[in-house]
């Protein structure tokens, strides 16, 4: 298997890392990519083999879901309709932002995008990059720490490299050391948020929003 590619990117100087990312996605192939938090592994969301072959290049023992990054709430609304109560106000105030929503999949949602209890994790993402990418498949991409299951995530693309070298990841994209966090997590269950992961939004800010408005529910 050859050697794993990296391509530079950075905002001030793009060169074509954009293009050639997504080239490979298209094709059903996984990239690895800076994120507002901390370096992703992506595919295009749309390709049921491009998300198999993301699970072999993380590794672990059992079928899990991704992240999905969009790149506007309208993308979202359309790929997963409207946000439990409250969701709309988390939205409004920390999106495009490090909040991913653990939120009930519809029922005609791809079967590989959600988990076993019916979620489906949400984000709209700020990274120039991301949004980029996901503007030129016109299509949301999976997402997850670009790490093996249960290694620590990343923060710059030479660890990325050691990890998953022979894996089959097709592309590196090398935004240089990033200093960011993984994202908070809520997850809507039984009529209420609760915090699964703590993260750049704090459970204070996300208290503040949910409980601005008494009609709003409660988070635990």
């Amino acid at each position: 298997m050859s050697e794993v590619r990296l391509l530079a990117w950075s905002e001030d100087a793009p060169g074509t890392a954009v293009e050639e990312a997504a080239a490979l996605l298209a094709r059903g192939e996984v990239v690895a990519h800076p994120t507002e938090t901390v370096y992703g592994v992506a595919a295009v969301a749309t390709h049921r083999e491009a998300y198999a072959r993301m699970l072999a290049i993380k590794g672990g023992t059992a079928p899990r879901p991704f992240l999905v990054l969009f790149d506007s709430r309208e993308r979202l609304h359309e790929a997963v309709g409207e946000l439990p109560p409250g969701g709309e106000a988390l939205a409004e105030e920390f999106w495009p932002g490090p909040l991913t929503l653990l939120v009930p999949a519809p029922a005609d949602l791809a079967d590989w995008w959600s988990g076993p209890e019916g979620h489906v994790a949400v984000r709209v993402t700020p990274h120039p990059f991301c949004r980029s990418l996901i503007r030129r498949l016109a299509a949301p991409v999976l997402s997850s720490s670009a790490n093996r299951a249960a290694r620590p995530a990343p923060f710059d693309a030479p660890s990325i490299k050691a990890e998953l070298a022979g894996t089959g990841l097709a592309l590196i994209v090398d935004a240089g050391p990033l200093v960011g966090a993984p994202s908070t997590l809520l997850r809507w269950t039984d009529c209420e948020w609760e915090i699964v992961r703590r993260g750049p939004v704090s459970r204070a800010e996300v208290a503040r929003v949910l409980g601005g408005d008494a009609s709003l529910p409660a988070l635990r």
